[in-house]
């Protein structure tokens, strides 16, 4: 989809917005939500949203505006490293209306701690490394999910999600 608006003439692509969800009450068998699905944001859809601003970053050449689950300058600094030319923060303003202003102090401190002098210098600086799943030698580059401390990525075999554990080598 990225491409295609690329392709089209836009000038930049923002994602994700919130993601649909829907919550039962098992008890009543009914949904909890008058309207059955609704949108879900906030923190919990950041790991989500970091992948897509890291494919669609790697896929076009045009700005990735990047969101979901931003509350933190952490956050901030991961989603420029992703790849992300700008950021929007949302439903952190709720819990927090000063957020935006300790984000922008977090991001200032961080360059200034690994000596970079401007933004544009980290965007997209990513670093991955080669990880090597059990004894296989091809090593396999990509973006895994960290799981009560430890690496984990998720292989799909015949549309069944499967996790397997990856070891870190240097």
């Amino acid at each position: 989809i990225a491409r295609a608006v690329e392709g089209a003439g836009a000038d930049s692509v923002s994602l994700i917005n919130t993601l649909l969800g829907m919550a039962i009450d098992s008890e009543r068998r009914r949904p909890i939500l008058s309207t059955v699905t609704g949108g879900m944001s906030g923190p919990a859809v950041k790991p989500i949203a970091l992948r897509m601003v890291w494919q669609v970053a790697n896929a076009v050449k045009i700005p990735v505006v990047g969101m979901g689950g931003i509350t933190t300058g952490k956050d901030a600094i991961e989603f420029l490293l992703a790849g992300a030319s700008a950021i929007e923060v949302g439903t952190a303003n709720f819990m927090n209306p000063a957020v935006t202003g300790e984000i922008v102090d977090y991001i200032e401190d961080y360059l200034q701690r690994h000596n970079f002098s401007s933004v544009d210098e980290i965007i997209g600086g990513l670093q991955l490394q080669p990880l090597f799943i059990h004894n296989k030698k091809a090593p396999y580059y990509g973006a895994f999910l960290l799981c009560m401390n430890e690496l984990h990525k998720y292989i799909f075999v015949n549309k069944m999600a499967f996790i397997v554990k990856c070891i870190r080598t240097l």
